[in-house]
């Protein structure tokens, strides 16, 4: 009985190993199964990549191949070629003429390229909330427009803000064909000349470009809004805009920094680009004398934009809700002035302290930051208290915006310093710390569109109460965002073209330390090493 037992004991052992040599092989299995699965995943990402760097490529030859112009990946550039030798070298496209059916054509790439039958596409359809069309099947499509419709205007990124139907886009390619010069004779030894693409509508570029710079949708954008105040445009980024402009519109006039003034909206703008005629500018607007005109069109002269203090023109009333109260953040003074001018215009006016966040009004409707009047301390201009201050400032302006955002207010997010009342363009030695307040206001004015955001820096020689009085007279107007207030002008920070000096090598001298600031490669590298070889 014993060696029986024991050779029971051993069976089932034995029978448990195999068990498990058998649960390990399959658990090898398994996971060989999930690794063949995520590789024929990755290949399947590869195909669609390559897909889509092949579309790329072959749009890119085919609109060069329409504009006659070389480009490194295709082949070498011929002279004419008549007519016959063309069909040896690819299909025959039909030549656009008025009887073109471009819906027709545009449903046909459409159904080959997505599947769907072209019976069930509606022309109204949205490319990609109808349709599904993504990014990458849009290049499809359009680079098999530019084929079958060689004649028609070509449809660039910043149309397709607007152009988002079929129907939308069969009209833009309709009247650009229509718009087209005739073509010349027909004739089998005669080269087939391809008719220039349209030029662009104006605004509707105008508005894809503000779409772009700003992130704002371009269907959200209307043209009567004010850069500054509605859309909060500062100069910078006006000059981003502007630029991109001069490259999508290259037939266009040129904005000069003088007409901002008068150019405040979308529209206006539009406006002057399509007719080409300079606005008259307000001389109280007017900036300094810029550039001849003919050293901005001589070849190698660089332009300068230099941002300078220029009076403020016209502007709108700001609209307070006399309902809702406006907190003040206590100061030295400077807090009871301006309340007891807001009170006397019939406002709500309270007086609350900076660092006690639960002590703003429950029904906010604006909300004011004074910053301390004091110079830069010594030896360090930055000091540990100011910075204190900045921080709970901050804390501040984001919960009263927050509250204001929350409720659907447009109300007010002000903050004032007494740098010197130039916003610091004089350089008498304010605390430079608070210069930091109107770059949270700024800040402020582009994450909350819906509020009016001001930065206002008054001359600290002011007294309490004149100081006071200038200030809720430039809380009444709307906008702009950066206003330097003394007792004789509102001023604000525009680029004004200015002539460079005289070439030469006197502002360097060998030895002379230079800081260079931007990337280590590219321009950046390559101007510091010429600067260098030069002294």
């Amino acid at each position: 009985p014993a060696p029986a037992a024991a050779a029971a004991a051993g069976g089932a052992v034995l029978g448990q190993a195999l068990a498990a040599a058998q649960a390990g092989i399959d658990a090898l299995a398994r996971l060989q199964e999930q690794t063949a699965r995520l590789h024929l995943q990755f290949l399947q990402g590869q195909e669609l990549a390559q897909r889509s760097v092949q579309a790329l490529i072959e749009q890119q030859q085919g609109l060069v191949r329409l504009t006659g112009g070389v480009s490194p990946a295709t082949e070498p550039r011929v002279a004419a070629v008549p007519l016959a030798s063309a069909v040896e070298r690819r299909p025959p496209v039909p030549a656009p003429g008025p009887k073109t059916d471009v819906p027709g054509v545009l449903l046909a790439i459409v159904s080959e390229k997505t599947g769907y039958p072209a019976e069930t596409i509606d022309p109204a359809m949205d490319l990609e909330g109808d349709l599904g069309i993504d990014s990458i099947k849009r290049v499809e499509i359009l680079s098999a427009v530019a084929e079958r419709l060689p004649g028609a205007p070509k449809i660039k990124p910043e149309h397709l803000g607007t152009l988002r139907t079929l129907q939308s886009i069969a009209d833009y390619l309709s009247e650009g064909m229509a718009s087209a010069p005739a073509a010349g004779p027909s004739g089998a030894g005669a080269p087939r000349e391809t008719p220039a693409p349209a030029r662009p509508p104006v605004l509707p570029t105008l508005v894809a470009i503000v779409s772009d710079k700003t992130g704002y949708p371009a269907e959200t954008i209307d043209p009567a809004m004010d850069l500054e105040g509605d859309l909060g445009i500062d100069s910078i980024k006006r000059v981003e805009i502007l630029s991109a402009v001069a490259e999508r519109l290259p037939g266009a006039p040129k904005i000069k920094p003088e007409h901002l003034g008068t150019l405040r909206t979308l529209q206006s703008i539009a406006d002057y680009l399509s007719e080409g005629a300079a606005p008259a500018v307000p001389a109280a607007a007017s900036a300094p004398a810029a550039a001849p005109a003919s050293a901005a069109t001589e070849p190698g002269v660089i332009s300068r934009l230099v941002p300078e203090l220029v009076p403020v023109g016209a502007r709108d009333a700001f609209a307070f809700d006399k309902t809702l109260a406006i907190a003040i953040a206590k100061d030295s003074g400077l807090d009871q002035a301006l309340a007891r001018e807001l009170r006397a215009r019939g406002l709500k006016a309270e007086v609350v302290a900076l660092d006690d966040l639960k002590s703003l009004p429950a029904e906010l409707g604006g909300a004011v930051v004074i910053a301390p009047a004091r110079p830069a301390g010594e030896p360090c201009p930055w000091s540990a208290e100011s910075e204190a201050w900045l921080k709970t400032a901050f804390a501040f302006v984001r919960e009263a915006g927050r509250r204001m955002t929350t409720a659907g207010t447009r109300g007010l997010v002000a903050g004032v310093t007494r740098v010197d009342g130039a916003l610091g363009f004089s350089g008498r030695g304010g605390d430079p710390a608070f210069g930091g307040l109107a770059g949270l206001i700024k800040t402020a004015a582009r994450e909350w569109p819906d509020l009016a955001c001001r930065a206002v820096d008054l001359d600290p020689a002011l007294p309490v109460e004149t100081a006071g009085k200038l200030l809720a007279r430039e809380l009444a107007h709307d906008g702009p965002v950066e206003t330097a207030l003394t007792a004789d002008a509102a001023r604000t920070v525009a680029l004004v073209e200015r002539p460079l000096s005289a070439g030469g090598m006197d502002p360097l001298r060998a030895g002379d330390a230079v800081i260079v600031t931007g990337g280590a490669r590219g321009v950046t590298a390559a101007a510091a090493l010429e600067l260098a070889r030069a002294f």
